[in-house]
Protein backbone atom coordinates (compact mmCIF):
# COMPACT_ATOMS: atom_id res chain seq x y z
CA UNK A 1 0.00 0.00 0.00
CA UNK A 2 1.56 3.31 -1.07
CA UNK A 3 0.76 6.88 -0.15
CA UNK A 4 1.60 9.93 -2.26
CA UNK A 5 1.35 13.60 -1.62
CA UNK A 6 2.05 16.73 -3.59
CA UNK A 7 3.12 20.29 -3.05
CA UNK A 8 0.05 21.53 -4.93
CA UNK A 9 -2.24 23.04 -2.23
CA UNK A 10 -5.50 22.06 -3.94
CA UNK A 11 -4.82 18.35 -3.85
CA UNK A 12 -3.23 18.18 -0.40
CA UNK A 13 -5.42 16.22 1.91
CA UNK A 14 -7.57 14.49 -0.71
CA UNK A 15 -6.56 11.15 0.78
CA UNK A 16 -9.17 9.06 2.51
CA UNK A 17 -7.90 5.76 3.92
CA UNK A 18 -5.18 5.19 1.37
CA UNK A 19 -6.80 6.71 -1.74
CA UNK A 20 -5.01 9.90 -2.75
CA UNK A 21 -5.68 12.14 -5.70
CA UNK A 22 -2.42 13.80 -6.61
CA UNK A 23 -0.78 15.68 -9.43
CA UNK A 24 2.55 17.32 -10.10
CA UNK A 25 5.71 16.55 -8.15
CA UNK A 26 5.16 13.79 -5.60
CA UNK A 27 6.93 12.39 -2.56
CA UNK A 28 6.32 8.78 -1.53
CA UNK A 29 5.07 7.43 1.79
CA UNK A 30 5.86 3.72 2.18
CA UNK A 31 3.63 1.86 4.64
CA UNK A 32 4.07 -1.30 6.67
CA UNK A 33 1.59 -2.71 9.17
CA UNK A 34 1.74 -3.24 12.93
CA UNK A 35 -0.95 -4.52 15.27
CA UNK A 36 -3.20 -2.23 17.29
CA UNK A 37 -6.07 -3.14 19.62
CA UNK A 38 -9.41 -1.60 20.55
CA UNK A 39 -12.11 -2.59 23.05
CA UNK A 40 -15.86 -2.03 22.68
CA UNK A 41 -18.80 -1.65 25.05
CA UNK A 42 -21.06 -4.62 25.79
CA UNK A 43 -23.99 -5.35 23.48
CA UNK A 44 -27.40 -6.74 24.42
CA UNK A 45 -29.82 -8.75 22.30
CA UNK A 46 -33.39 -9.82 23.07
CA UNK A 47 -36.46 -10.11 20.85
CA UNK A 48 -37.85 -7.97 19.25
CA UNK A 49 -34.23 -6.80 18.74
CA UNK A 50 -32.70 -9.53 16.59
CA UNK A 51 -29.58 -7.73 15.33
CA UNK A 52 -26.85 -5.65 17.02
CA UNK A 53 -23.45 -4.46 15.80
CA UNK A 54 -20.16 -3.20 17.17
CA UNK A 55 -19.14 0.36 16.21
CA UNK A 56 -17.32 0.70 12.89
CA UNK A 57 -13.54 0.40 13.05
CA UNK A 58 -11.44 2.13 10.39
CA UNK A 59 -8.65 -0.19 9.22
CA UNK A 60 -5.87 1.10 7.01
CA UNK A 61 -3.37 -1.73 6.76
CA UNK A 62 -2.98 -5.29 5.54
CA UNK A 63 -2.69 -8.28 7.85
CA UNK A 64 -4.72 -10.15 10.45
CA UNK A 65 -8.00 -8.64 11.67
CA UNK A 66 -9.42 -10.51 14.67
CA UNK A 67 -12.45 -9.85 16.87
CA UNK A 68 -12.88 -11.52 20.27
CA UNK A 69 -16.10 -11.71 22.31
CA UNK A 70 -18.01 -13.75 24.87
CA UNK A 71 -21.72 -14.62 25.17
CA UNK A 72 -23.78 -14.75 28.38
CA UNK A 73 -27.51 -15.62 28.62
CA UNK A 74 -29.07 -14.26 31.81
CA UNK A 75 -32.74 -14.84 30.95
CA UNK A 76 -33.46 -18.04 29.07
CA UNK A 77 -31.55 -21.20 28.37
CA UNK A 78 -30.10 -21.61 24.89
CA UNK A 79 -30.03 -19.72 21.61
CA UNK A 80 -28.21 -19.43 18.30
CA UNK A 81 -26.31 -16.31 17.22
CA UNK A 82 -24.64 -15.64 13.88
CA UNK A 83 -21.62 -13.33 14.05
CA UNK A 84 -20.67 -11.73 10.72
CA UNK A 85 -17.54 -9.69 10.09
CA UNK A 86 -18.67 -6.86 7.80
CA UNK A 87 -16.63 -4.65 5.48
CA UNK A 88 -17.94 -1.16 4.71
CA UNK A 89 -16.21 0.63 1.79
CA UNK A 90 -15.18 4.24 2.26
CA UNK A 91 -15.00 6.40 -0.85
CA UNK A 92 -13.47 9.83 -1.21
CA UNK A 93 -15.10 12.83 -2.87
CA UNK A 94 -12.99 15.94 -2.46
CA UNK A 95 -11.75 15.70 1.11
CA UNK A 96 -14.92 14.26 2.64
CA UNK A 97 -15.41 10.49 3.07
CA UNK A 98 -18.74 8.89 2.26
CA UNK A 99 -19.40 6.41 5.01
CA UNK A 100 -21.95 3.75 5.85
CA UNK A 101 -25.21 3.96 3.92
CA UNK A 102 -24.34 7.13 2.02
CA UNK A 103 -25.00 7.66 -1.66
CA UNK A 104 -22.29 8.38 -4.24
CA UNK A 105 -23.30 8.96 -7.85
CA UNK A 106 -26.63 7.24 -7.23
CA UNK A 107 -25.04 4.00 -5.89
CA UNK A 108 -25.67 3.05 -2.26
CA UNK A 109 -22.53 1.76 -0.54
CA UNK A 110 -23.53 -1.36 1.36
CA UNK A 111 -21.44 -3.46 3.75
CA UNK A 112 -20.52 -6.98 2.69
CA UNK A 113 -19.85 -10.11 4.72
CA UNK A 114 -16.16 -11.03 4.94
CA UNK A 115 -16.66 -14.09 7.11
CA UNK A 116 -19.33 -15.39 9.49
CA UNK A 117 -19.92 -18.10 12.07
CA UNK A 118 -23.02 -19.37 13.90
CA UNK A 119 -22.66 -20.12 17.61
CA UNK A 120 -24.82 -22.46 19.73
CA UNK A 121 -25.02 -20.89 23.18
CA UNK A 122 -26.31 -22.48 26.37
CA UNK A 123 -25.88 -20.19 29.38
CA UNK A 124 -22.43 -18.91 28.33
CA UNK A 125 -19.74 -19.19 25.69
CA UNK A 126 -16.41 -17.57 26.52
CA UNK A 127 -13.54 -16.21 24.41
CA UNK A 128 -14.83 -16.72 20.89
CA UNK A 129 -13.08 -15.31 17.82
CA UNK A 130 -13.88 -14.19 14.29
CA UNK A 131 -10.93 -13.36 12.07
CA UNK A 132 -9.67 -12.79 8.55
CA UNK A 133 -6.49 -11.70 6.81
CA UNK A 134 -6.84 -8.44 4.91
CA UNK A 135 -5.17 -8.04 1.55
CA UNK A 136 -4.26 -4.74 -0.13
CA UNK A 137 -7.66 -4.77 -1.88
CA UNK A 138 -9.60 -5.34 1.37
CA UNK A 139 -8.15 -2.80 3.78
CA UNK A 140 -8.80 0.97 3.67
CA UNK A 141 -12.36 0.40 4.89
CA UNK A 142 -14.60 0.32 7.95
CA UNK A 143 -15.18 -3.03 9.64
CA UNK A 144 -17.66 -4.16 12.29
CA UNK A 145 -19.18 -7.38 13.64
CA UNK A 146 -22.92 -7.87 13.25
CA UNK A 147 -24.61 -10.29 15.65
CA UNK A 148 -27.93 -11.76 14.49
CA UNK A 149 -30.49 -14.00 16.21
CA UNK A 150 -31.78 -16.22 13.36
CA UNK A 151 -34.63 -17.59 15.53
CA UNK A 152 -37.18 -14.82 16.08
CA UNK A 153 -39.16 -17.08 18.41
CA UNK A 154 -36.22 -17.30 20.84
CA UNK A 155 -36.59 -14.45 23.33
CA UNK A 156 -33.60 -15.24 25.53
CA UNK A 157 -31.70 -12.19 26.80
CA UNK A 158 -28.11 -12.24 25.59
CA UNK A 159 -25.17 -10.08 26.66
CA UNK A 160 -22.17 -9.96 24.33
CA UNK A 161 -19.18 -8.75 26.33
CA UNK A 162 -15.38 -8.65 26.40
CA UNK A 163 -15.53 -7.39 22.80
CA UNK A 164 -12.16 -6.39 21.35
CA UNK A 165 -10.40 -6.16 18.01
CA UNK A 166 -6.79 -6.72 17.01
CA UNK A 167 -6.17 -4.98 13.69
CA UNK A 168 -3.34 -3.84 11.41
CA UNK A 169 -2.44 -0.15 11.38
CA UNK A 170 0.26 1.34 9.17
CA UNK A 171 3.63 2.90 9.80
CA UNK A 172 4.33 5.53 7.15
CA UNK A 173 7.97 6.10 6.23
CA UNK A 174 8.18 9.86 5.72
CA UNK A 175 11.07 11.61 3.96
CA UNK A 176 12.66 15.04 4.24
CA UNK A 177 12.75 17.56 1.42
CA UNK A 178 15.33 17.11 -0.01
CA UNK A 179 15.68 13.47 0.96
CA UNK A 180 19.42 13.17 0.24
CA UNK A 181 21.96 12.66 3.02
CA UNK A 182 23.23 15.83 4.68
CA UNK A 183 26.70 17.41 5.02
CA UNK A 184 27.52 19.72 7.97
CA UNK A 185 30.89 21.23 8.81
CA UNK A 186 31.75 22.34 12.35
CA UNK A 187 29.23 24.82 13.71
CA UNK A 188 27.00 24.69 10.63
CA UNK A 189 23.23 24.20 10.72
CA UNK A 190 20.57 23.48 8.10
CA UNK A 191 16.78 23.22 7.94
CA UNK A 192 14.76 20.56 6.16
CA UNK A 193 11.04 19.88 6.09
CA UNK A 194 8.84 16.79 5.95
CA UNK A 195 5.10 16.50 5.42
CA UNK A 196 2.58 14.88 7.78
CA UNK A 197 -0.54 13.77 5.80
CA UNK A 198 -3.81 15.58 6.45
CA UNK A 199 -6.23 14.06 8.94
CA UNK A 200 -3.79 11.53 10.38
CA UNK A 201 -3.07 11.16 14.09
CA UNK A 202 -0.46 9.01 15.81
CA UNK A 203 3.19 9.39 16.76
CA UNK A 204 6.44 10.34 15.03
CA UNK A 205 9.69 8.47 15.61
CA UNK A 206 12.74 10.34 14.28
CA UNK A 207 16.38 9.26 14.31
CA UNK A 208 19.70 10.25 12.70
CA UNK A 209 22.87 8.36 11.96
CA UNK A 210 26.17 9.60 10.54
CA UNK A 211 29.87 8.85 10.22
CA UNK A 212 32.66 10.79 11.88
CA UNK A 213 33.12 12.05 15.42
CA UNK A 214 30.96 15.19 15.39
CA UNK A 215 28.16 15.84 17.88
CA UNK A 216 24.75 16.54 16.36
CA UNK A 217 21.80 18.55 17.65
CA UNK A 218 18.33 18.10 16.13
CA UNK A 219 15.33 20.36 16.77
CA UNK A 220 11.82 19.43 15.64
CA UNK A 221 9.17 22.08 14.90
CA UNK A 222 5.47 21.60 14.21
CA UNK A 223 3.98 23.47 11.22
CA UNK A 224 4.09 27.23 11.74
CA UNK A 225 5.75 27.00 15.18
CA UNK A 226 8.94 28.80 16.21
CA UNK A 227 9.31 26.73 19.39
CA UNK A 228 10.82 23.25 19.08
CA UNK A 229 8.59 20.43 20.25
CA UNK A 230 11.75 18.36 20.78
CA UNK A 231 15.46 19.25 20.95
CA UNK A 232 18.02 16.45 21.28
CA UNK A 233 21.83 16.48 21.25
CA UNK A 234 23.88 13.35 20.68
CA UNK A 235 26.28 11.98 23.27
CA UNK A 236 30.03 12.52 22.83
CA UNK A 237 31.49 9.97 20.43
CA UNK A 238 28.07 8.76 19.28
CA UNK A 239 27.09 8.38 15.63
CA UNK A 240 23.34 8.09 16.23
CA UNK A 241 20.63 10.30 17.71
CA UNK A 242 17.07 9.29 18.61
CA UNK A 243 14.27 11.77 19.29
CA UNK A 244 11.64 10.77 21.88
CA UNK A 245 8.33 9.88 20.20
CA UNK A 246 6.21 12.92 19.32
CA UNK A 247 2.41 12.80 19.49
CA UNK A 248 0.65 14.00 16.32
CA UNK A 249 -2.90 15.36 16.43
CA UNK A 250 -5.34 16.05 13.59
CA UNK A 251 -4.25 19.72 13.77
CA UNK A 252 -0.59 18.92 13.07
CA UNK A 253 -0.85 18.15 9.35
CA UNK A 254 1.48 20.02 7.03
CA UNK A 255 5.17 20.75 6.72
CA UNK A 256 7.19 20.09 9.88
CA UNK A 257 10.73 21.49 10.14
CA UNK A 258 13.93 19.82 11.27
CA UNK A 259 16.95 21.97 12.23
CA UNK A 260 20.24 20.08 12.17
CA UNK A 261 23.27 21.61 13.91
CA UNK A 262 26.84 20.34 14.11
CA UNK A 263 27.64 21.50 17.67
CA UNK A 264 31.21 20.18 17.68
CA UNK A 265 34.53 21.35 16.29
CA UNK A 266 34.71 18.35 13.96
CA UNK A 267 33.64 18.25 10.34
CA UNK A 268 31.32 15.50 9.10
CA UNK A 269 32.16 13.62 5.89
CA UNK A 270 30.19 14.67 2.84
CA UNK A 271 26.63 13.32 2.67
CA UNK A 272 27.05 11.35 5.88
CA UNK A 273 23.94 12.35 7.87
CA UNK A 274 20.85 10.26 7.13
CA UNK A 275 17.38 10.77 8.60
CA UNK A 276 14.73 8.17 9.39
CA UNK A 277 11.14 9.28 10.12
CA UNK A 278 8.42 6.76 10.94
CA UNK A 279 4.81 7.87 11.49
CA UNK A 280 2.70 5.30 13.32
CA UNK A 281 -0.90 6.07 12.40
CA UNK A 282 -3.76 5.55 14.83
CA UNK A 283 -6.85 4.46 12.90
Amino acid sequence: MNYTTTSTPFVKGLATLGVLLAAGTVTGFAATAINASKSFDDLEMQAPTLKVSTPALSVNGTGSLQYKFSFHIDNGCCMRVTASLMRQPVLSIGISPISKGAVSGGAVLQPTVVTSKTFEICNALEAQTLSTTLSATQDDANFFVQFTNPDSWDKAHLTIDHISALYPTPILALVTDPSTALTLLQGQDQDRTFNVPDGKVGKLSISLNWTGGARMKLEVFKPGSTTAVQSVTSAAGASTLTVPDIAVTANDAGDWKLTYTNVSSSNLPANSISTKINFTVNE
